[in-house]
């Protein structure tokens, strides 16, 4: 991508969403100006992101379970990323249901960056990521 003769950095984002409906607003939003991976499960989120490099992640608290693999919610997940020093500066930022005064607290004491409440406008979606991406 190239900007006045100067290339410019198209950042990657990965979607950490069960939920279709949300995943797709997401993916409709972001995915003209930034790369865009998605994943359903925990399991595959951590997968791809030592399959990839990210900027940043969106990643869903109330991930549904998977058969035959050990369950991780986004708390589990966000818990093995900050396990790991290359991810440790990693930014993520947490979609809730809930954000409940104790669950916020308990955001950023697992290592989210941030957080936001469902349901989500594509505006909200973008004003976010600018903001986590220092773009704003």
């Amino acid at each position: 991508m190239q900007t006045d003769g100067k290339i410019k950095k198209r950042y990657a984002i990965l979607i950490v969403e069960d939920d279709p409906v949300t995943a797709h607003l997401m993916k409709k939003v972001l995915q003209e100006q930034y790369m865009i991976h998605h994943a359903t499960y925990g399991h595959e989120a951590l997968k791809l992101l030592h399959k990839y490099e990210f900027d940043l992640i969106l990643m869903d608290i109330d991930l549904d379970d998977v058969r035959g693999e050990e369950y991780l919610d986004g708390f589990d997940v966000i818990e093995r990323i900050r396990q790991e020093s290359e991810f440790d500066t990693m930014k993520v930022i947490a979609i809730t249901n809930n954000p409940r005064e104790a669950l916020i607290r308990d955001f950023i004491d697992a290592g989210f960056n941030d957080y936001v409440k469902k349901p989500v406008s594509p505006q909200q979606i973008m004003d976010l990521v600018e903001h986590a991406l220092h773009l704003a």
